[in-house]
């Protein structure tokens, strides 16, 4: 009986040793390979070479703007020059240009300082007033205007101003180069040309302005950025290009014409209205310090007694 105990026993390792050939286990399943689509998304390198020419963008702009915005045209004027570097003139202001025998309040002409009557400077305080009451004055004097024509506007500024800022050429050098060469040079040189007083001046910061589309074509963030800033005070707006200009062109892969973008940059500055400004703001007042010149004394030969006076930081009271 032990033997056949043993026998079975034997039978049955032997059956569930071949049963267990006959059915191995199952293996695990092995995970399926990631399909090359399904990886994410590598973003590709901004090009070196973009990144410098975006810096050097950056750098220009930052220039321009120490330069200043050209807000009122000069072309056709000779004026005095300072040995100041170009500076901002103030925005918004009520810009008076003084020629010979032209008196012009922004755009509108006014009167004749080459003949001066006796209510002169009172006819100009009530177009002045009249005009833009809230604003800041700038006077733009040709250098050839005679101290007769230029004294009584002085004065009648002072009845309602405590300053007055005084317009120049700029004679140190501009912070900004001018722009190389470009394909629009053409076309912003002719809208530069002198034009007829009354009509409009181009927007060539509009965003949909023709030369200003062409120029940015392939750059869409900078239509989002002009949009962005359209309705910021001048100050902001220009901050605001400065700094996302470049990074827009970057975005874009500089896929626009750089030596372009400056030349637009250096119009909506109104760089192409003349040489660059500075400004020397004076205060004034009817009890200041008495500043005096022969009536036929030039603008050129007489600036100088007001800016002496003025360096003492009291007002001044022009005669």
């Amino acid at each position: 009986m032990r033997h056949l105990w043993i026998v079975a026993v034997s039978l049955v390792a032997a059956c569930a040793g071949k049963k267990d050939e006959d059915n191995p286990p199952t293996p695990a399943p092995r995970p399926m390979p990631t399909p090359v689509d399904a990886a994410p998304p590598i973003d590709a390198a901004p090009d070196p070479a973009c990144i410098a020419k975006t810096d050097e963008l950056k750098q220009w702009l930052e220039n321009l703007a120490a330069d200043g915005h050209e807000t009122v045209t000069v072309t056709g004027m000779t004026l005095v020059k300072l040995d100041q570097a170009p500076s901002q003139l103030p925005d918004g202001a009520i810009y008076v240009t003084i020629k010979p025998t032209e008196l012009v309040i922004d755009g509108t002409l006014v009167g004749n300082p080459g003949k001066p009557t006796i209510n002169y400077g009172k006819t100009f305080l009530e177009r002045l007033e009249a005009h833009k009451p809230a604003g800041d004055v700038a006077l733009v004097i040709d250098a050839k205007t005679r101290w007769a024509g230029i004294a009584p506007l002085v004065q009648a500024v002072s009845d309602s101003h405590q300053t007055v800022t005084l317009v120049f050429e700029a004679g140190a050098p501009s912070h900004a180069s001018k722009p190389p060469p470009s394909s629009i040079d053409a076309e912003l040189d002719k809208l530069a040309a002198p034009r007829d007083p009354a009509a409009p001046a181009p927007d060539l910061s509009a965003p949909k302005d023709p030369i200003t589309v062409r120029v940015f074509d392939n750059c869409p963030d900078v239509g989002l950025l002009s949009s962005k800033l359209a309705d910021k005070p001048a100050a902001e707006r220009d901050r605001g290009l400065v700094e996302g200009l470049p990074k827009a062109i970057l975005a874009c892969g500089c896929k626009v014409e750089l030596p372009a973008v400056q030349r637009l940059m250096w119009a909506w500055w109104g760089r192409d209205g003349g040489p660059p400004l500075t400004g020397v703001t004076v205060a004034i007042a009817k009890t200041g310090t008495k500043v005096r010149a022969k009536p036929t004394a030039t603008w050129l030969d007489a600036h100088k007694a007001i800016l002496d006076a003025a360096k003492a930081g009291k007002p001044i009271a022009v005669q």
